[in-house]
């Protein structure tokens, strides 16, 4: 063979190089099990935690925002009869919380200008009239409805109906009541059906925008009323996941042979997001550990949950924690950044398996939840097909592309007949890219300022949030120990 054509072959990628059907079929096997672990875990511990006579019941989180929402609406009513009823003045002043956000944006518009209004607040007059005009009073109360940071709470909870009741009146009469609803069969259901919808993703490494938009919506029912049991990292990194992978990764209806560009870079600008998140915040939280290099001589030890490998860690020499540290900043810092440059692939396939291998690490170290394990699934977009040896030809390459072959075109709906699923995925990909570029603005300034917050949550949906991991490690190891006994004699 000619020296020219062998040097061309010897350059030309690997099969399946910049292909993620395979990667797709692994990432969401591993989703699927994620999943099964935090649904298995709410229904095991959420009637103690979140149940109606848990430590955060959640009706409680459901009745404080329908009151919050009651006197929004009352106020904007307030505010409505000043404005059209009576003839009165409006200022800004007048415009209070529930101000859309939309709204604020168009500030500067004049087109529609009330009398008696400063042309300067004639948008979020008109906002405001035609969602009075629009919308039933119902409709205004469940979206008035928050949450202490003024957020609207997305959860399948609102849907269970209230406690009926009877309640004396000021006539001495009976006036009908209308309590918050028990919930502990609501957070058992929404359990038990999260792990019923992990099974498909677990058994057949596929999944659709139905089946993955319940698995999100089912999650997200329980974290946006869970208080500070759901309020780690790993609760809103796994709705970031699974929004990404409903809006962006997964076929409509069937399986499709190519994955979207949009999902490849938002899972890797997921990974990025996590990874330097943790990095600075260990800069900027004041602990001097991990910058002498003595953090690590305390991580093992005093680590929430130690794993059966935790105390040999501890044990290692004092030379190893200090290479442990310093190795920590380089994968936290610095190798994010080939996820997301445009550096070689092989440096970047490089990066991510490092990557993965410190996440195995962390595994074998600790227990931390499903937050490392979930932690990779992004990182899996680093790679790609050939990197995994599921490139073109292997066995799971072809049965992931035969199994796409055969549903493609069976049951999609009429709508995607007609257009074709191409220029329905092009505008689903474009929507979604804008999204999540507005959405990522607060996280930006966040990652960039010395006041850097770990794992906040923007927005409701929880589609693009901040992430950070042990900014201080401690150095001492409080238990606590409690002791119980049958007789007053112990």
């Amino acid at each position: 063979q000619h020296p020219q054509v062998r040097a061309a072959a010897a350059a030309a990628p690997p099969p399946g190089a910049g292909e993620f059907r395979a990667v797709r079929a692994l990432f969401l096997r591993m989703l699927g099990g994620v999943y099964l672990t935090a649904f298995a875990i709410g229904l095991r511990q959420n009637r103690g935690v979140l149940g109606d006579a848990g430590l955060a019941p959640a009706r409680t989180v459901l009745r404080e925002a329908a009151a919050r929402g009651a006197v929004t609406v009352a106020a904007e009513d307030r505010w409505y009869e000043r404005t059209y009823g009576t003839g009165g003045n409006a200022t800004a002043a007048d415009l209070d919380v529930w101000e859309p956000a939309f709204a604020r944006a168009l500030r500067d518009l004049r087109g529609f200008l009330p009398p008696n209004v400063p042309a300067a607040d004639a948008a979020r007059v008109w906002a405001q009239w035609v969602r009075f005009r629009r919308l039933p009073r119902s409709v205004r109360l469940f979206l008035a409805s928050t949450d202490r940071a003024g957020r609207f709470i997305p959860s399948l909870l609102w849907l269970v109906p209230p406690k009926k009741g009877t309640a004396a009146g000021a006539d001495g009469g009976k006036t009908a009541t209308a309590d918050p609803p028990p919930l502990n069969r609501a957070l058992d259901g929404i359990s038990m059906l999260g792990i019923a919808a992990s099974a498909p993703l677990i058994l057949t490494g596929s999944s659709n925008v139905p089946l993955s938009a319940t698995l999100y919506l089912l999650h997200l029912s329980l974290s946006s009323v869970g208080g500070p049991f759901y309020s780690y990292g790993w609760e809103s990194m796994l709705s970031e996941v699974g929004a990404v992978a409903t809006l962006a990764l997964v076929p409509f209806w069937h399986g499709t042979t190519t994955v979207s560009k949009t999902a490849v870079y938002a899972m890797r600008w997921l990974s990025f997001r996590v990874m330097l998140g943790a990095g600075l915040i260990k800069f900027r939280a004041g602990d001097t550990g991990w910058k002498d290099g003595s953090a690590m001589e305390h991580f093992f030890e005093t680590q929430p949950v130690p794993g059966p490998l935790s105390a040999r860690m501890h044990a290692s020499p004092r030379w190893w924690h200090l290479v442990e540290t310093y190795a920590n900043h380089v994968v936290e810092l610095l190798l994010p950044w080939l996820l997301i440059l445009p550096a070689p692939r092989s440096w970047r396939i490089r990066a991510a398996l490092v990557q993965v291998a410190f996440q195995g690490a962390l595994i074998l170290g600790g227990n931390f939840a499903f937050l490392n394990w979930l932690t990779v699934l992004p990182m899996l977009f680093s790679l790609d097909d050939a990197a995994l040896g599921l490139g073109a030809g292997s066995a799971v390459s072809s049965s992931v592309e035969a199994y796409a072959l055969r549903s493609v075109r069976q049951g999609q709906p009429a709508l995607v007949r007609l257009l074709g699923p191409g220029a329905l995925r092009t505008a689903a990909d474009a929507a979604f890219a804008t999204a999540v570029l507005l959405l990522s603005l607060p996280v930006i300034k966040n990652l960039l300022s010395r006041t850097q917050q770990m794992n906040k949550v923007y927005g409701p949906l929880r589609m693009v949030n901040t992430y950070g991991a042990f900014g201080t490690v401690e150095r001492r190891r409080v238990e606590l120990i409690v002791e119980s006994a049958r007789g007053g004699a112990g």
